[in-house]
């Protein structure tokens, strides 16, 4: 059911079963939650170090980027 409600959030899978996930949607994802909670990993510092690590990169696609 959980993939269910992704298929309609996101739309048509043919269109985003190839792509890789965005930060947000990566840190919106219910398992990776409860990974991070248990790992008593803040999800603030997390989303930082990988935005930060995306930009040197050039692979930031977030509206935050600019």
């Amino acid at each position: 059911m959980v993939l269910l409600a992704g298929v309609r959030r996101m739309g048509n899978p043919t269109q985003w079963c190839h792509r890789e996930l965005t930060i947000a949607e990566m840190l919106s994802d219910s398992i990776v939650i409860a990974v991070m909670a248990a790992d008593g990993v803040d999800r603030n510092e997390l989303e930082a170090t990988l935005r930060g690590f995306a930009q040197r990169l050039g692979t930031d696609r977030s509206p935050l980027a600019s």
